[in-house]
């Protein structure tokens, strides 16, 4: 397959994703026992901080729109869409043209692709056509939702009146442009270089490339069907995203992604802190209890943190904990992105951890 890297689109998506960093030192503080929270450079800590002090004057009209969990855009928005404008503002040009029903449309299959982590199908279109014909089934999509009632109570007003709600999205996004074209330009030919690079590696090795690149956290299978579109990301350096809500998946790269693959394949070189790192990853209750449903063949987001109690964004939390410590792959089963558990890196953990400890030879 043939990659191809997305300037333009990156600088969108990452206009999109901006207004959430007036959550940095929350989530920051939320995520301090993360597996590998020290790879995180000083230059982009300082950055996070920058960006929500900036944000802070419009800290009431984002919090509407963006939670930590959950922002509108993504929800009301066809991701497709991104790859359709010439820049950002033919992009909220393109917003104001969605009529009520496209927008409704869209959060339904959002919630539900999103949820469960499925693939775009037809199957999908046809059960949305159903929400939209029985309204109090679409109001009982939201009110199952693993999130927390002030989400719920957005996305109820969302449904109600969502062209009003969307132009009022739209002149905050206005308003923060400036904002935001201020902070992108200093980073603009760095997102180009990574991606170009991150392309130029991936066409050499082809879709094992990203297992190269990734440590084996991610299976090759997620991309090897795709068109291979590429996005870096300057407001989200430190993750990796399969945008599956799209009908055509694509990856979204973080700019400084292949510098914490090496980090924690230096760390883990050190074989007493990866079996470290195991053990203390299994001794949270929640993360264990993640994986025995992981096991058990529970892949959404949504069937995990109903079983747990608790929301998808701490079940998202856990489950990248689990990945970075090479516990579980991120994989792709029956058009499903899913997640893995690493057998065979358990057993040698284990093989090592009994020599560690002098474990009694069976007889």
């Amino acid at each position: 397959m043939n990659f191809k890297f997305y300037l333009k689109e990156s600088e969108i998506y990452d206009f999109i994703g901006f207004p959430q960093m007036i959550y940095y030192t929350k989530l920051k503080e939320k995520h301090k026992d993360s597996n590998y929270l020290g790879i995180l450079s000083d230059e982009f800590i300082a950055l996070g901080k920058k960006i929500e002090g900036l944000l802070l004057p419009y800290e009431e009209e984002i919090e509407l729109f963006y939670t930590e969990e959950l922002f509108f855009a993504e929800l009301a928005v066809n991701l497709d869409s991104i790859f359709k404008c010439k820049d950002k503002e033919e992009y909220l040009d393109m917003l104001s043209s969605l009529g009520e029903e496209d927008i409704i449309k869209n959060i339904i299959r959002s919630i539900m692709m999103g949820f469960e982590n499925a693939s775009y199908s037809e199957e999908i279109e046809e059960r949305i056509e159903d929400f939209i014909i029985d309204r109090e089934k679409s109001l009982k999509l939201i009110k199952d939702l693993p999130i927390d009632s002030g989400e719920k109570w957005n996305l109820f007003l969302f449904m109600e009146e969502p062209t009003r709600y969307m132009n009022k999205y739209i002149d905050l996004m206005k308003k923060l442009l400036y904002l935001f074209d201020d902070i992108y330009l200093e980073y603009k030919e760095r997102v180009r270089e990574c991606g170009e690079n991150l392309v130029e590696i991936l066409n050499e090795k082809g879709a094992k490339g990203l297992e190269y690149m990734s440590n084996s956290m991610i299976n090759a299978n997620l991309v090897e069907n795709h068109e291979g579109r590429i996005l870096i990301s300057m407001v989200s350096p430190y993750s990796v995203r399969i945008v599956s809500t799209s009908k055509i998946p694509y990856i979204v790269w973080g700019l400084e992604m292949e510098s914490a693959f090496k980090k924690i394949k230096e760390i883990n070189e050190n074989k007493l802190n990866e079996r470290i790192q195991v053990f203390k990853n299994l001794s949270d209750k929640t993360r264990y209890e993640v994986l025995k449903l992981i096991a058990a063949k529970e892949f959404s987001t949504k069937g995990i943190a109903k079983a747990l109690g608790v929301s998808s964004a701490t079940i998202s939390y856990h489950i990248n904990n689990l990945v970075t410590a090479s516990i579980i792959k991120i994989d792709k089963s029956d058009n499903k992105y899913g997640y893995l558990i690493d057998y065979e890196f358990l057993e040698e953990v284990l093989k090592d951890f009994k020599e560690d400890i002098m474990f009694p030879k069976e007889v």
